[in-house]
């Protein structure tokens, strides 16, 4: 004899049924919210990319003008220079409010629509170059890079006031008695770099204050204006994994009593990092879209803000 389900026990299933549902259903719409989002998301990318590449065919043949445009598919326009540039893109429709070509050549996109879908996603950074950032006492901008033996620095600087600090307050990692400095002392230690090895006194001609100078240090030497100035202060025994924290552009430190100081002014005019001759950042002095100084790295296409206190000069 078959025996069927009774109703307390049908019942009971559709409670579990209706239980997992309740449990299943959000997930899944999440999920698929989610992939949908990050389609859209791509869509700008792709979009953006578009442009880019549309900027660099016509910058072959003509000026292609910074600023602000507008979009009409795919037509964007710079209405106060009177000039269109027409791009190839066949994805989803995609119409944002702020479309800005950056003085680099670099796109960005905010407050943007797919499908007439509003997306909380930017492509690039909207920012206005400027031509230096200086530190007027303790800022300091926060690379995210740890520092390691295979990295090299290129910089243009300039000291405006040395006071008790070192002539160029560079990069450290964080403020500790272990921190890296970058660049020269007025009279004592210039290289705090991968170790405490070199004591000879930094060449008076690159102590000149209000003077721009070209700098790049590696493993292989520390160039100024493209002169080789010292090329044996690494520690072999120094171990650079122990140094904690990272990078930081602007902070100046003291060696040799193994205390950071937040005296004196520097300019920072642009500045890269390298890591196995690789571009890992590439640092330009910039205001934000809401006119907030900061330092923008065009390969990660990220905005860096000042860490420390007190406010930056700019120009």
């Amino acid at each position: 004899m078959i025996k069927g389900f009774t109703l307390i026990e049908l019942l009971a299933v559709i409670v579990i049924l209706a239980i997992i549902a309740l449990i299943a259903i959000p997930i899944v719409l999440n999920i698929i919210d989610n992939a949908s989002n990050e389609t859209y998301k791509r869509s700008i990318e792709l979009y953006g990319k578009s442009i880019e590449l549309a900027i660099a065919r016509k910058s072959l043949t003509e000026e292609v003008p910074i600023g602000y445009y507008t979009t009409d598919g795919n037509t964007i326009q710079n209405d106060s220079k009177n000039f269109k540039l027409e791009i190839e893109y066949d994805g989803a429709r995609v119409d944002c409010n702020i479309i800005k070509i950056n003085e680099d050549g670099t796109i960005a996109l905010d407050d943007c629509e797919v499908n007439n879908k509003k997306i909380s996603y930017s492509y690039g950074q909207v920012y206005t170059k400027l031509e230096y950032l200086e530190s007027t006492k303790s800022q300091y901008i926060d690379t995210g890079i740890k520092v390691s033996s295979d990295l090299k620095f290129e910089s243009e600087y300039e000291a405006t006031n040395f006071n008790d600090s070192p002539l160029f307050g560079g990069i450290q990692t964080g403020h500790s008695k272990n921190s890296i400095f970058f660049g020269y002392y007025p009279t004592t230690t210039f290289a705090c770099w991968y170790s405490f090895k070199s004591n000879i006194n930094a060449p008076g001609e690159y102590h000149i204050l209000n003077t721009k100078y070209k700098l790049v240090m590696s493993k292989e030497g520390l160039y100024i204006n493209d002169n080789l100035v010292e090329n044996d202060f690494i520690d072999e025994d120094f171990n650079l994994n122990d140094l904690p924290g990272n990078i930081s552009l602007f902070a100046s430190y003291n060696c040799e009593l193994n205390k950071v100081h937040v005296y004196g002014s520097y300019k920072i005019y642009y500045f890269k990092i390298y890591k196995a001759d690789k571009l890992i950042r590439d640092f330009i002095p910039v205001l934000d879209k809401d006119n907030k100084p900061a330092m923008y790295d065009k390969v990660g296409k990220k905005l860096y803000y000042n860490k420390g206190s007190g406010n930056f000069k700019y120009e």
